[in-house]
């Protein structure tokens, strides 16, 4: 999981951003689709700028601002 979302969406973004020369694209995703989108963001935050807007369709997760603290410590632990 962390494999994909931190070297093949990272290529995959780039490769569509290079391909129609835009700053930034909206990214959707189904499902699993949805934890890579997150993973990425916050393994990578320099695509935080690149990815303008995530559409999440039947998300693994929903994350809230009160989350976040929990969400770093079980990155941390994993």
């Amino acid at each position: 999981l962390t494999t994909v979302a931190s070297k093949d969406l990272p290529v995959l973004i780039d490769f569509v951003l290079n391909k129609t020369e835009q700053l930034n694209l909206t990214y959707v995703g189904h499902s699993l689709g949805t934890t890579l989108s997150y993973v990425l963001l916050a393994e990578k935050p320099q695509y935080n700028e690149k990815v303008n807007l995530i559409v999440s369709l039947a998300p693994i997760a929903f994350w809230h601002p009160k989350t976040l603290g929990l969400l770093r410590i079980a990155m941390n632990a994993g």
